[in-house]
């Protein structure tokens, strides 16, 4: 019958694992050899399904001989499980984003499902959730009453015909980061978070009992959390300047020179200025970068690269303290670290701005916040 599929076939205790998972009609069975036929019954597949003992044929037939005919009866206990689910997705429930790790906002990941007792009789149930072993780590979930918002713990009762709204919410582990060997929990197709288990318990007229049971996956969406953030995310110094070299350049256009890119200079050195004291007079040019740790539980670790423009290297025009030497740094758990940007060269000219690249160095999306620095030429008048 359909409701009994075969999965594999052992002949004199090897396993023919070409047969594993097949619906095996025909098989050779060699002289004086024993064969064992791994079968199992699938309830969802039996015509007229009906609560009590039934009993199931399955016929050998002998191809060389066709009155050699092998019949076993299969007998089962059927059970009815009087619980039907509704408001699932092809019958998983699934939550919806859960940020890790920790939640950007105070909005919970939860969803919710309805258990409803088809029968006449009132129903008892145990509820609880096995989560799978790569997410058990990163995530808890808690499965609460829709109506109370309280924990289901033991058993819970729907009288005939009713029903109970259930909640399944989640939560991320605050104290711990998805390590990148496991960087597939965060892919967009989705990943199960394990299961419910949701067991009822029936009384048979001989006061034994019987439990049927009934899996649930649970399915969602992890996605890494913004880890930090940074201010300002402009920043503007000012160079020194003379009106006096303005007017020279302006004379020397069509002269080449090594400093002068697509009709801008790249850098301009002191002998731009009337006299040294007017560098000296120049205030300095400092500014200061607030990285904020969103966690309190877990420190940043973080990188800082410097993208100037193509004519020059920006590490000449500015400086970033404090960093070590590979320009990494800490920001402990709930605390925020300060950076300060001087720049070094009060004669610089960019044709474009200097971007600031921070980095978190244990993201797994390779998180990143950026500073614009713009660097402005302001003239001054030599009387």
């Amino acid at each position: 019958p359909d409701c009994i599929e075969i999965l594999g076939v052992t002949n004199g205790g090897s396993t023919d694992e070409s047969n594993q998972g097949v619906i095996a009609l025909k098989q050779t069975l060699e002289s004086h050899v024993d064969q064992i036929v791994t079968a199992v019954l699938k309830p969802r597949r039996i015509d007229n399904f009906t609560v009590g003992e039934r009993v199931f044929n399955v016929n050998v037939l002998n191809m060389f001989n066709p009155s050699n005919i092998l019949t076993l009866n299969v007998k089962a206990t059927l059970t009815l499980f009087e619980l039907k689910f509704d408001r699932l997705i092809k019958g998983e429930l699934v939550l919806p984003v859960l940020y890790h790790p920790f939640p950007p906002s105070d909005l919970p990941c939860d969803a919710w499902f309805t258990i409803v007792n088809v029968s006449d009789q009132d129903v008892r149930f145990e509820i609880g959730v096995e989560l799978a072993p790569d997410v058990q780590n990163f995530v808890k979930v808690e499965v609460l009453s829709r109506f109370s918002n309280s924990p289901l713990v033991g058993g819970v009762s729907i009288s005939g015909h009713g029903f109970i709204e259930v909640r399944v919410r989640a939560y991320p582990i605050v104290n711990i980061r998805i390590p990148r060997e496991s960087s597939y929990l965060t892919n967009n197709d989705g990943v199960t978070f394990g299961k419910l288990l949701v067991a009822t318990k029936q009384i048979n007229e001989d006061d034994s009992v019987q439990r049927a049971a009934e899996n649930i996956p649970i399915r969602g969406f992890i996605v890494e959390s913004p880890t930090f953030s940074i201010s300002p995310k402009n920043i503007l110094f000012k160079t020194a300047w003379s009106a006096s070299e303005i007017d020279s350049e302006k004379c020397d256009d069509d002269k080449e020179s090594p400093n002068h890119a697509g009709g801008k200079l790249a850098l301009k050195p002191e002998a731009n200025l009337q006299t040294t004291k007017d560098l000296k007079d120049w205030p300095a040019q400092r500014d200061t970068i607030v990285i904020v740790n969103h966690s309190d539980q877990l420190p940043l670790l973080f990188k800082v690269q410097i993208e100037g423009p193509m004519e020059l290297s920006a590490k000449d025009i500015i400086n970033i303290s404090p960093l070590d030497e590979n320009g990494c740094g800490t920001v402990d758990a709930n605390q925020k670290c300060l950076l300060e940007i001087s720049l070094v060269d009060l004669t610089a000219v960019v044709s474009e701005d200097i971007k600031i690249h921070i980095f978190d160095l244990q993201s797994l999306s390779n998180q990143k916040k950026t500073v614009f620095v713009s660097i402005e030429s302001d003239t001054r008048e030599h009387h």
